[in-house]
């Protein structure tokens, strides 16, 4: 009684009366929303360079094909149409297009294809992180696993018997209703 809720808990058994007491800004729910509104704004190294990279080249490359197209015929005699068609080639060759495209768009769709499976990544710096990743260690508390848990084997390391000791576990989760609990209580 009293006790506050968290948005996305579960009741597995009984009737629970509960008052909202924030509003929808500050639940979990709203949160989860921001971070994946926001993924984008922690931006990987990788993005973060190529970003800085079109933000310099890219101008180079316009005033570089503009100057292809006017210095030789203004100052040298050449042909307009044949300046302006090598200033275009010289464009379509040098264009980051690729590269500035491709990267950001490859953490899209990481990011994307993660929440579909239910995986929250907060943004694709996070990502690029994971991509390093070899050793993954979870805990066993039902969050990622399905909860569907048995006692294997009890050792105690004091002069309990293991039989007294699976008998206490058990009256001390005899009110919890988590799987882990339900498991020993079944055990006993």
């Amino acid at each position: 009684m009293g006790d506050d809720i968290l948005s996305g808990t579960i009741n597995k058994d009984g009737l629970l009366k509960i008052r909202v007491t924030k509003p929808f800004g500050e639940s979990t729910v709203a949160k989860i929303l921001d971070l994946v509104e926001n993924a984008s704004n922690r931006k990987a190294k990788t993005e973060n360079f190529v970003t800085k990279f079109a933000k310099y080249y890219t101008p180079i490359v316009v005033i570089s094909a503009v100057l292809v197209a006017l210095i030789p015929p203004l100052f040298f005699g050449g042909d307009w149409s044949d300046y302006i068609r090598r200033a275009c080639s010289f464009l379509v060759i040098s264009c980051p297009c690729a590269l500035v495209i491709s990267v950001p768009l490859g953490f899209f769709g990481g990011i994307g294809a993660g929440s579909k499976m239910g995986i929250l990544i907060k943004g694709s710096n996070y990502l690029e992180t994971l991509a390093k990743v070899d050793t993954v260690v979870f805990d066993k508390t039902g969050t990622i696993t399905k909860g569907n848990f048995a006692v294997s084997e009890v050792k105690s390391v004091s002069d309990t018997s293991s039989d007294n000791l699976l008998k206490y576990a058990a009256y001390g989760e005899y009110y919890s209703t988590h799987p882990i609990a339900l498991s020993i209580k079944q055990a006993y």
